[in-house]
């Protein structure tokens, strides 16, 4: 329930008149996804990884390191039979994409920093302190806390933008590679709580004011995937199977979605065999 579907399209990504690496600006273009609407709390940390809630358990988890989000997306999967794993970090491209909601000013709501009070917990009005997620006004994709609070960690590597348009760009990081992490937390300046701001640190390093957010593999519309029959189609199980080991090996893109509307369609109680065949 506190996943928000995105349709996913083309956006450009960076900006031309903050930081050097924000530029260039490049046309990105995403397929739909899912993004968390809050950052992961205090409280979805504790159940995931186990221990004591303690105080304030919706106050945004941070201090964690970007291996430490890795350890509880793997568990989050794992308690939810996610195989392939369904959740993980954004990439830097999807997180902007979020967090803009379809605009290219420097804040979803302008360019103004004055009305970032509204939206964000950030130096001027935290007080130093962590604040529930939540609180402040959300953006037009009905995302809250992007800009401040904690900052939030990405999937992909730090590394220099290109000019060139991208689909779906990002890649799992090697290790050593620098990670980065965007939005800005409540110990920052308006001019680091922005939709294009990008801050880096190594794997390892855990920060005051660093946290994250999750994104999902996109729900396939499976309505037309579905008839009145109750037996799963011959041949869906071993479909299943090659796909999952096509993931395996290749780490295709195009397997993996397959792959994934297959999982669903399997879990479907009405299933018709032209439908399996469309969807593989």
């Amino acid at each position: 329930s506190d996943m928000v579907a995105l349709e996913g399209g083309t956006f450009p990504m960076g900006a031309d008149w903050y930081e050097d690496d924000e530029r260039p600006v490049h046309q990105v273009t995403l397929s739909p996804f899912r993004i968390k609407a809050h950052e992961v709390t205090v409280r979805e940390w504790a159940l995931v990884m186990g221990g004591e809630v303690g105080e304030g358990p919706n106050l945004p988890k941070d201090w964690v390191s970007w291996e430490d989000c890795q350890q509880f997306v793997a568990a989050l999967n794992a308690r939810n039979g996610a195989d392939p794993p369904v959740f993980r970090l954004p990439t830097e491209a999807e997180w902007e994409f979020a967090a803009r909601a379809k605009t290219d000013t420097a804040h979803y709501f302008g360019d103004d920093p004055k009305d970032l009070p509204a939206h964000a917990w950030f130096a001027e009005n935290s007080d130093g302190q962590l604040h529930p997620v939540g609180q402040k006004k959300p953006n037009a994709f009905g995302l809250y806390d992007t800009y401040g609070n904690v900052a939030e960690w990405c999937l992909d590597p730090y590394e220099d933008y290109s000019s060139e348009p991208a689909t779906n760009p990002g890649r799992e990081p090697q290790p050593g590679e620098l990670r980065t992490f965007r939005g800005g937390s409540r110990l920052n300046s308006a001019r680091l709580c922005r939709s294009t701001a990008r801050g880096l640190a190594p794997q390892k390093q855990r920060r005051r004011g660093v946290g994250f957010r999750l994104v999902a593999e996109a729900v396939p519309n499976l309505a037309k995937l579905t008839g009145p029959q109750t037996v799963p189609p011959r041949g869906l199980d071993q479909a299943i199977a090659e796909l999952t080991e096509q993931v395996t090996v290749e780490n295709s893109p195009s397997a993996r979605k397959s792959l994934i509307e297959l999982l669903y369609l399997r879990g479907q109680s009405n299933c018709r065999q032209r439908d399996y065949k469309a969807a593989i």
